[in-house]
Order: C-alpha cells, then structure tokens, then sequence
C-alpha cells in the first residue's frame, strides 16, 4: 500500500522549490517520507521473522557503497555537500536490502512490478501533455515551464525524467515477455505497450545522454531474454519503432 500510493499519487506531486538538489527540492521529501516508511515496514519484518538473508549480491552493493564513500575522505572533498549524496546512497542500499529480504512470491512480484507501471505510466501522461499542449502553447500551470521543448514530467530536471522513461521501456519490456511467469492481469499489459510506445516517444524530444545510455545498457542486457522471445521481441521492437516515428512527425507538424 506504500508503495502503491507514493507512485500514484506522492510521486506525482508538482510544487515550487528554490532549486538545489536533494531535500532542498520538495517533491524530494515526499519520496524520502515513503522510502523511510518502506524500510521501517521491511525492519520490522525482519524483526518479527528473526532471519536475515545475505547474498552476493549485497556483498557487491555493499563494496560499491564503500568505493563511493571513500573520496568523502580526500581533503579535496567538500564534505558538507556531497555527504548528503552519499547518505542518499547508503539509504538506497539499504532500501534494496531491506527489499530482499520480503519472502514474496511471483504473484506478489508481478503486483509490485505493476504498481511501479502504473507510476510510470502517470508520468507519460503528464509528459505527453507537457509535450504535446503546454510547450506548444508556452502554458505555465502547476509549477511547469516549458524547457527547451524538453518535458520533464512532474521532475524538475529532463534528465531525470529521462531515467524514468528509459526505466519505463525496460520494465514494460520484461512484464510483456514474463506476463504468464508472474500471472500479470491483462491492463498490466496494455499499460506496458502503451509505456513502450509512449516513453520512446518522450525520450527522444528530451535529449538526453543518460537517458539514452541508461537505455541502450539495459537493452544489450535483456538480449538474454530476447533471444527465448524473438515474436515478442519483433512485437516490441515495432513499438519502440513508433514510438521514434510518432515523434519524428510530431516534430515536423509542429516546426
């Protein structure tokens, strides 16, 4: 239920900040509210169960956490405003341990990959209207102006949107080729075409490089699937395709 509302509702929530970044940004503070609130849910838990669980895995997020602490050390380091970044990561970490150790079954897993779909898809929408009325007109409402042409969703910075689609393609992806694995309801699957098709769209009017690396990696990763896939594969492939059309003609109709 945490989750559900954060990525619904917190996650979508447009206020006036002073700019910065971390909790100095307000929305920020929304997501922070819930996360804490995620590993309070997952410490009790393990509290209740007296079993924790360790893979290699957290030895490997472990040791990359470290090798991002240690330059907090060099005397060349300005402490007081990356030591917040790092706290941020070290939270993250722990988030994704505190996750690891739910005993969750694949029913339980495709509901929780669901309601990060239904975050994602909120976010096309606000971004396609962004994109599609407001740059276009140059409306300014609930705190958004119009960038470059580049929406950026109910995000302060395009880059960061750029993520979230890019996060969007991959996500819709996997549910499509492991719909049957994790028993997904048939919206879950229309709302991952539609994220497939719509987040390309909006990534490419957003110009962003780490949105597009952040894509490409995860795409040469999940050729592992692909290859098990290949109908899907050629079904999804046609999609992202529109979705690059759909914004190449959308470009010349309004330029």
């Amino acid at each position: 239920m945490t989750l559900f509302l954060y990525m619904a509702v917190a996650m979508h929530i447009v206020l006036p900040t002073p700019g910065g970044s971390g909790l100095y940004i307000a929305p920020n503070v929304f997501g922070w509210i819930f996360i804490f609130s995620l590993i309070g849910c997952c410490l009790w838990e393990i509290v209740k169960t007296k079993v924790l669980v360790v893979n290699k895995v957290d030895y490997f997020i472990l040791i990359g956490t470290i090798l991002f602490v240690i330059p907090l050390c060099y005397s060349s380091s300005d402490f007081s405003t990356t030591i917040f970044r790092v706290l941020g990561l070290c939270f993250g970490a722990l988030l994704l341990f505190c996750l690891s150790q739910l005993k969750l079954g694949k029913v339980q897993k495709g509901e929780i990959l669901s309601i990060l779909q239904i975050g994602i898809f909120i976010e096309c929408l606000i971004g396609l209207i962004q994109f599609f009325i407001l740059t276009q007109f140059e409306i300014q409402i609930l705190g958004y102006t119009p960038i470059f042409d580049r929406p950026y969703g109910s995000f302060t910075q395009p880059n960061v949107m750029a993520s979230s689609m890019a996060t969007g393609v991959v996500l819709a992806l996997f549910l499509i080729f492991y719909a049957e694995k994790f028993s997904l309801k048939k919206w879950v699957i229309n709302v991952s075409y539609f994220n497939l098709l719509s987040c390309t769209l909006l990534l490419i009017p957003m110009q962003s490089k780490t949105g597009f690396l952040g894509l490409i990696i995860s795409m040469i990763l999940l050729l592992f699937i692909f290859k098990n896939h290949f109908p899907l594969f050629k079904k999804a492939i046609s999609f992202l395709i529109m979705g690059g059309g759909n914004w190449i003609g959308v470009y010349k109709l309004f330029k």
